[in-house]
């Protein structure tokens, strides 16, 4: 029986369970809730009558939905029940055996569910929704509740329609129309700047601030992404997406892996693609609450004083009028991911903090992507490769020391074991211990980073980490003239001869026998346990005769 609104039985149920002994039940009813908008209109008589003809409709498809169910439970009838509303992991397939739902509560469900049941127009990507979700629901109610027997569908009715998006090296088309779950990178960097110093000679701005061209971004963004693409591990959220943005002096934006079918031409990192990237970087996260973000950028930064900070593209200073056109208004952006329904979200930000003119000769901070709200509360774990009004460092055609730490610290310094199975995890509090630490190493001309943490699970350990031990006598005199031995039990682990500076090891977690010796003089440290981040041994050698 199909039944349209305006009767008193929606469903038509008290006629059907008189007649049937098998009913399956398809309810597009929108479910009831709290309207704030009736809510305001409170003084309207209209509003309210519609309001409690709305209540009296609800408790009566109520009232005989839980009877129905009540019959299916006790045996009374066979059938099964779905509704616009419901929850589709209620459904119990993995647990019988009986294999995946074709999609995932999430986000846009929930926006499905809440959609308006006026009688107006449904554009085709409503209607496409609409009845993919309603083949989804009815699929997983028939299979768990009423025929276990029946065939699993391969697809749903309508392909899941996705914006363009050229900048996607990596792309987990089934996984993102799935709903669950999973993991979404933009993966950004800049060496080729047109109009500034060693560039295009006939398009050179003046507001150049004295910045020019870099090899290392590009290297740094080719390597990050390797990285997601070898060794990136979250089994709860995988990775879905990689999107991947390089400009070259060379021209040479072609990225290379083994998991790729063809070498791929990444666009170049204008605002226009970069906009593009990365609205559609958000409607991806957009689905489920439950994924994980990631942003990493690589270039030219720029700053006006200790807040803010402008990230210059390779088409700054291409207008004369608007330089700023081709830049990029971090702390906007930043502001403005507070819409994206994904929470867990982290920005790595290699670039310089420096005040330059190009910042002070003017109010423009580059462009927004993201219009902000201040209605929603929300944070984020950011981390900046250096303090405000510092410069980065990168290297000639090599990854910054920046990403290189970044590296190591996903490679096992930033984790932990405290989890219950004794797993290591990396989280992003203890990625930002193990970042300060390891830029520290680099000399005092690398400033410490800037991070603000929100302590989240971000990547799972394929193998047990390995960490940085800086061995030191107490004197350093003796440090330079020591033989230093570290001891696993009775296996010599590792062992220096006399040299100048601190000894520095990476060795794998756990308790070690440390050993220094300068002539006849000796000192140890006994069963000292190695854990991540880092750790330091000083020894004291005992008093010479």
């Amino acid at each position: 029986m199909a039944c349209r609104w305006g009767i008193y039985d929606n469903l038509g149920l008290e006629r059907l369970n008189r007649l049937c002994d098998r009913i399956l039940v398809s309810d597009a009813g929108a479910p009831f809730s709290v309207d704030r908008k009736v809510r305001l209109a409170r003084f309207s008589q209209l509003a309210r009558t519609k309001r409690t003809l709305d209540i009296m409709s609800e408790q009566v498809r109520a009232l005989r939905t839980r009877d129905l169910i009540r019959q299916f439970v006790s045996g009374e009838k066979s059938g099964a029940y779905w509704g616009i509303g419901t929850v589709i992991s209620d459904f119990p397939l993995e647990e019988r055996g009986l294999g995946s739902a074709l999609m995932a509560d999430s986000e846009k469900t929930r926006r499905i569910a809440a959609m308006r049941t006026r009688l107006n127009r449904f554009s085709a990507e409503e209607q496409e929704a609409l009845i993919n979700w309603g083949y989804a629901q009815a699929d997983a109610a028939l299979r768990a509740r009423f025929d276990p027997s029946l065939a699993a569908p391969e697809r749903l009715p309508y392909p899941v329609r996705r914006p363009m998006d050229d900048s996607l090296a990596f792309c987990d088309q089934s996984l993102i129309d799935s709903g669950k779950p999973a993991t979404h990178a933009v993966v950004i960097g800049v060496g080729a700047y047109p109009h500034l110093n060693g560039g295009d000679p006939a398009a050179l701005t003046d507001l150049h601030g004295g910045l020019g061209q870099l090899s290392s971004p590009p290297v740094s963004a080719r390597t990050i992404t390797d990285w997601l693409l070898d060794s990136f591990n979250n089994p709860d959220k995988p990775l879905a997406s990689v999107s991947l943005l390089v400009s070259e002096e060379e021209g040479g934006q072609v990225y290379h892996h083994d998991s790729l079918q063809q070498p791929f031409s990444a666009p170049a990192v204008t605002f226009g693609n970069v906009k593009q990237a990365v609205r559609n970087w958000k409607k991806r996260s957009d689905v489920n609450e439950e994924n994980l973000m990631l942003f990493f950028f690589c270039g030219h930064g720029v700053a006006r004083g200790l807040d803010g900070l402008t990230l210059l593209l390779s088409d700054y200073g291409e207008s004369e009028a608007m330089p700023m056109e081709g830049a990029l208004d971090f702390a906007s952006l930043h502001r403005g991911m507070s819409q994206c329904a994904a929470s867990s979200q982290c920005y790595f930000v290699d670039a310089c903090r420096a005040v330059s003119d190009i910042a002070t000769r003017t109010t423009a901070t580059g462009q927004t992507i993201i219009q902000d709200s201040i209605d929603r509360p929300w944070s984020s774990d950011w981390k900046f490769s250096i303090f405000s009004g510092e410069r980065a460092y990168g290297r000639k055609n090599r990854p910054s020391i920046y990403t290189e730490e970044l590296i190591r610290g996903l490679n096992g310094t930033g984790s932990n074991n405290r989890s219950a199975d004794g797993s290591w995890w990396v989280y992003t509090g203890d990625l930002s211990i193990a970042l300060h630490h390891g830029l520290s190493r680099h000399g005092k001309k690398i400033k410490s980073p800037m991070s603000a943490q929100v302590h989240f699970r971000f990547h799972k350990l394929l193998k047990e980490p390995i960490v940085p031990v800086v061995v030191s006598c107490s004197a350093d005199a003796d440090t330079d003239q020591a033989e230093f031995v570290c001891l696993h039990g009775e296996t010599t682990v590792d062992s220096r001869t006399p040299q100048p500076d601190k000894w520095k090891i990476e060795i794998p977690h756990g308790n070690y026998d440390f050993v220094a010796k300068v002539d006849s003089r000796k000192g140890e440290r006994k069963d000292e346990t190695v854990l991540p981040p880092y750790r330091d041994i000083e020894i004291e050698l005992e008093a010479g005769t």
